[in-house]
């Protein structure tokens, strides 16, 4: 009896050895591959088709020989049959991604291609609206006198052109006119005489009248003015002041019964037209060129849109911010837009060239390197490095690493970029 308990503990050791190291043997991983292998073959002979194992629908990076829930989202993992693993294009290449129809639906992914579109893009600043300085005139006088009348009370009334605005009382206007009259006198007495005048004569009357109306000018008497006084044959005591242009008064330094000295009485600015001032970063101003398109948008009137083009680029920076301005014009028939209000400009630069462009959202950028989606077909996505240039509007400039009419991932990128990096352990 005591010679047979020894053989029966050996034949358990035995036992309990070979199922222990068959367990451990069953972890290996490279028996695991190998007899799912076999497997596969087997099940592929007899058409039925085989797992090779389990992976978690949102993070296709884990993977388990059974089934379950992923640690990471507790999602179901799905099987992945070894018919798929091998017929999918983008199986074996590098950082790619494999997506399910419901997959691409949760993750809201959205494609699109690469392609040419115009280089233009728009370019956005705050304006100051400004008077037209060339539709300005100063009313300035000649005279030492005094201001005798005046028919415009305050700054901010308009005018129209050849308006009096006021009158100037001196005397020795009297005495230029007088001159200028008998000058008038001297030449029509040479006209009519004809041939019976000497030779000189006309020529001498025609000096004299010339002489006579530079000093009439001289003292502010516009053309009108003098052929009016010829008219009537009379000289005027009180001297009138009239408007230029049209428009409307912007600064007036006059008074009833005001004495005058040489200098600017009142300014009227013509408003049908203003230039309004943006000032731009160099880079956004080097693409801008007279005569290009501008919308301004003012706060005092929401939901209208003025329309002017770019009158001037001026030539020099500004020293504190070192921006360059740029001078748009703009019609104003209703006078709406006045000086020093404010709106937001918006130019859209030329479009001389067309480049290679995705949607904006297409790119992630790093910071030290832009990537886009590739879309491979089936499912399978995968990153691939590119070099941008230049944003226009909603779309970036692609300057090397796509082709015209490639397939990318245009929503959901960043989701994807976050597994991808989790794979490649980045």
């Amino acid at each position: 009896m005591r010679q047979r308990v020894p053989a029966v503990l050996l034949l358990l050791a035995t036992f309990l050895g070979g199922y222990g190291y068959g367990r451990w043997y069953a972890r290996d991983p490279s028996v695991v591959s190998a007899q799912a292998v076999v497997a596969a073959s087997v099940g592929s002979a007899q058409g039925v088709r085989q797992i090779l194992y389990y992976h978690c629908p949102m993070h296709p990076a884990y993977k388990s020989d059974k089934p379950g829930t992923s640690p990471c989202c507790h999602m179901a993992l799905e099987p992945v049959y070894a018919d798929e693993a091998s017929a999918a294009p983008g199986a074996n290449v590098t950082g790619a991604l494999h997506l399910t129809p419901q997959q691409q639906q949760l993750v809201g992914l959205q494609y699109g291609t690469a392609e040419y579109a115009p280089a233009s893009r728009y370019v956005r600043g705050v304006g100051r609206v400004g008077v037209n300085e060339k539709r300005v005139a100063h009313i300035e006088t000649r005279l030492e006198g005094w201001i005798d009348k005046l028919f415009v009370g305050a700054a901010g009334e308009a005018v129209t052109q050849g308006q009096v605005l006021f009158t100037v009382y001196n005397r020795k206007p009297v005495t230029t006119q007088m001159e200028f009259l008998h000058a008038m006198d001297v030449r029509m007495a040479a006209v009519m005489a004809g041939a019976s005048a000497s030779p000189g004569q006309l020529a001498d009357a025609d000096a004299l009248l010339t002489a006579a109306k530079q000093r009439m000018d001289a003292l502010g008497f516009s053309d009108a003015q003098m052929e009016a006084i010829g008219r009537s044959h009379q000289p005027v005591w009180k001297v009138p002041v009239v408007a230029p242009i049209a428009g409307t008064v912007t600064e007036y330094h006059a008074l009833q019964g005001q004495m005058l000295t040489p200098g600017t009485v009142l300014t009227i600015a013509d408003l049908s037209t203003v230039w309004v001032t943006a000032d731009l970063a160099g880079v956004e101003a080097a693409a801008i060129r007279p005569g290009q398109a501008a919308t301004l948008r003012a706060p005092f009137f929401p939901g209208r849109t003025f329309r002017g083009t770019v009158d001037t680029i001026l030539p020099q920076l500004d020293a504190v911010t070192h921006r360059l301005a740029v001078r748009l014009q703009f019609d104003n028939p209703d006078r709406l837009l006045r000086p020093e209000m404010y709106g937001e400009i918006e130019l859209r630069t030329s479009a001389a060239r067309r480049t290679l462009t995705v949607p904006g959202e297409a790119v992630v950028d790093s910071g030290r390197s832009q990537t886009v989606f590739l879309d491979l077909g089936d499912g399978y996505v995968e990153p691939g490095e590119v070099t941008t240039g230049e944003r226009f509007g909603d779309r970036v400039e692609i300057v090397r690493g796509l082709a015209a009419g490639q397939r990318i991932v245009t929503s959901g990128n960043f989701l994807l970029d976050s597994e991808s990096r989790m794979r490649l352990g980045r």
